[in-house]
């Protein structure tokens, strides 16, 4: 792809809690399946300045990333909040096995997995995390991670709010 090419990404008005909603029912086999809880927090409505499209893959690897390693009967929270400045931020949240610190930046390189009994376990190519950063730079959008090794992870996604 040309580099020009992602210069002309579109955007428009995304509404993030119908577009949360639409990436969960796709995983609703393996929710119940594991017996998950998965709560969506916000006040109203929150409207994005971004991409639908690309936006939804982004969200879709998260998500599918916190159920995949969600332990049996836990819960995924996905929260939306805002911030100064139009800004606002998806949290995505879960109660999986955590990353360590020193291998926090690491998730988000091309193909690499954290070597441990997850990889094993967890079926993926090490690609979802590389991509849904690389995309989100493409829109203006950031991904952050938090994590404590045995206390989960919670994904950021900041975006540019609608203006109004």
């Amino acid at each position: 792809i040309r580099q020009g090419h992602w210069q002309s990404v579109s955007k428009e008005q995304v509404e993030l809690v119908p577009l949360i909603h639409r990436v969960c029912n796709q995983f609703d086999q393996l929710i119940e399946k594991k017996e998950l809880t998965v709560n969506v927090y916000s006040a109203f409505s929150r409207e994005a300045w971004s991409n639908e499209i690309i936006l939804e893959l982004i969200i879709f690897n998260i998500i599918s990333n916190a159920i995949k390693y969600s332990p049996h009967k836990g819960t995924v929270n996905i929260r939306i909040e805002t911030f100064p400045r139009r800004m606002l931020a998806i949290k995505i949240s879960d109660e999986g096995g955590g990353i360590p610190q020193h291998l926090q930046e690491k998730i988000f390189e091309k193909f690499y997995r954290i070597p441990d009994d997850r990889s094993f376990h967890v079926k993926g190519n090490g690609l979802g995390l590389y991509l849904s950063r690389f995309f989100a730079e493409r829109i203006g959008a950031r991904i952050d991670v938090k994590s404590r090794e045995g206390a989960g992870s919670q994904f950021s996604i900041f975006l540019e709010q609608v203006r109004r």
